[in-house]
């Protein structure tokens, strides 16, 4: 069985829990942990899924829970770690995920971005997908919280040519899970 059966996939990270579990807390799991556990069971049940879905597109992971690779932007050295970077079969896209706890998903505009003009630091032109998959008319928008960008600018430069294509690089893509 591998990540291609949905039991597999949760039947892996319940697994993956409850060793966490008996390894931090033994025999003695308090009252709060408990309940945190099964709030955890019933995420991680409900990724299973969304993970089988990945795998399908042709996602597979490459690295969880790394540092990031050194950082200095206007001067500012910046350190951290990801949670997740993937990278699609065919090489050309990579993406870092963050995970989320939240049940419901925030909209990344509205969280991250704000208005921006050319002169602002930390702005980027982005585009939004249309239905058909089609590239949307292009903003400037600029960034009021700074972990996606962090990721961007500390990885993008750390990943390998396309396979086949000396210089090509791969675009490299951020989001969340939750």
């Amino acid at each position: 069985q591998t990540l291609d059966d949905v039991t597999f996939i949760a039947d892996a990270l319940l697994r993956h829990l409850d060793r966490y579990l008996a390894r931090t807390w033994g025999d003695r799991v308090n009252t709060a942990v408990q309940i945190q556990a099964k709030a955890a069971r019933a995420r991680l049940l409900a990724f299973a899924p969304v993970q089988l879905k990945l795998f399908e597109e042709g996602w597979i992971i490459d690295s969880v829970e790394r540092p990031l690779p050194p950082l200095v932007l206007n001067g500012l050295a910046i350190s951290g770690r990801y949670d997740r970077l993937d990278r699609h079969r065919d090489g050309k896209i990579w993406r870092v995920f963050d995970y989320k706890t939240f049940s419901e998903a925030k909209n990344p505009e509205k969280t991250h971005l704000g208005k921006g003009d050319t002169a602002a630091p930390f702005t980027s032109r982005l585009a939004k997908r249309k239905a058909d998959g089609s590239r949307g008319e292009e903003q400037i928008r600029r960034w009021k919280d700074l972990q996606l960008p962090v990721y961007y600018h500390a990885l993008a430069p750390t990943l390998p040519d396309v396979p086949g294509s000396p210089g090509e690089r791969p675009r490299l893509e951020l989001g969340y899970l939750c």
